[in-house]
């Protein structure tokens, strides 16, 4: 509990760093989450950096990245997306929606409304 006591965003954010930058831009995402007290954001990003210990800084940052991805911000996310290798798939990729036409037969106009 002194340890967890003792950190400081600043100093979670080195830990982080030190990791990857996947892992800092999913930490710095959830310390800047105004929706959650300033405690819990500290236990689930503490939660994360102490993943390092039981895996590789690749796999965490794939994870990560794969949790930025989907909008999965806890650590339990995370923790299951390594546990079923989930961070080993390559991410969907993004499908670029085209606009849809505007003329055609259908499309009325305003001239149709006046």
């Amino acid at each position: 509990h002194q340890y967890q006591a003792a950190c400081t965003p600043e100093e979670i954010r080195k830990q982080a760093q030190n990791i990857g930058e996947p892992t800092l831009a999913w930490i710095e995402s959830v310390l800047e989450d105004s929706s959650l007290h300033i405690k819990a954001r500290i236990n689930r990003t503490l939660g994360v950096v102490r993943l390092i210990k039981q895996y590789p800084k690749e796999r965490l940052n794939a994870a990560c990245l794969r949790g930025i991805y989907y909008g999965n911000f806890t650590r339990r996310g995370l923790l299951d997306m390594l546990e079923r290798e989930l961070d080993k798939q390559p991410l969907p990729k993004q499908e670029i929606i085209k606009p849809l036409p505007q003329e055609h037969c259908n499309v009325r106009g305003a001239l149709y409304y006046a």
